[in-house]
């Protein structure tokens, strides 16, 4: 005797749900691995710093605008919007134009 098609479509259902419990899962692993890795190598470079083979204080301020720039950069290429509403070509001069004073900064501070 075949199944009522209800109860197929629900096994169907239930096989679809749970190979995107699979695949979610698969990404959290992966999340929780960069995390780790970020977190170690956070913690490497502190102790560099520490050690005096990096400036001291970190610039860390000089890295987020580098990772906010390249986000800019990636949005006008793929040609997405700000969440400001602020033109993607401003900002990113913007963030062109705090890198440039942040490494100033961190070579007077003899440091590059």
């Amino acid at each position: 005797m075949s199944e009522s098609r209800p109860e197929s479509d629900l096994r169907r259902l239930a096989n679809r749900l749970d190979s995107v419990e699979e695949k979610l899962s698969g990404i959290a692993q992966v999340c929780a691995a960069v995390a780790d890795d970020m977190l170690r190598t956070c913690f490497v470079l502190e102790e560099m710093s520490n050690a005096g083979l990096l400036p001291n204080p970190l610039p860390w301020n000089l890295g987020t605008r580098l990772v906010e720039l390249q986000h800019a950069l990636q949005a006008k290429q793929n040609q997405e919007t700000t969440e400001n509403g602020e033109p993607i070509d401003r900002r990113i001069e913007r963030l062109k134009e705090e890198v440039t004073h942040l490494r100033r900064e961190l070579a007077r501070n003899n440091h590059g």
